[in-house]
């Protein structure tokens, strides 16, 4: 309405950072993107953790300039040691090490008594 002395409503927008993306493996733990917002992985395998474990933080950098301060992590299973000392009593282990994306993985394989 022309003459109108009515203001209209004003809405804040916070920076959002861009989608990082998630590691093979795993599922993103998050509410927004928005700045100040933590983003968490979880892995969907058992016995696997993301490494490194701190979460991601959406930062303010600046006008229209948020990102994330650190990079994905990878969904990361037992070590070998500990594969070792499950499988103690086998008669032979072959270990097979997989490189896919950046992810690491482990493949044990044993013949036991």
């Amino acid at each position: 309405m022309i003459g109108s002395n009515e203001i209209p409503l004003l809405v804040c927008v916070g920076g959002r950072c861009p989608d990082p993306g998630t590691p093979g493996g795993a599922v993103q733990v998050v509410r927004s993107y928005e700045a100040g917002e933590l983003l968490r992985f979880r892995c969907i395998r058992s016995g696997f953790e993301p490494v490194p474990s701190a979460p991601l933080l959406c930062e303010q950098k600046g006008n229209n300039i948020t990102e994330w301060n650190a990079t994905l992590p990878s969904c990361t299973g037992e070590n070998v040691l500990e594969i070792a000392k499950i499988h103690s009593q086998c008669l032979k282990m072959f270990f097979t090490v997989i490189r896919t994306s950046g992810q690491i993985s482990i493949l044990a394989q044993s013949i036991c008594r």
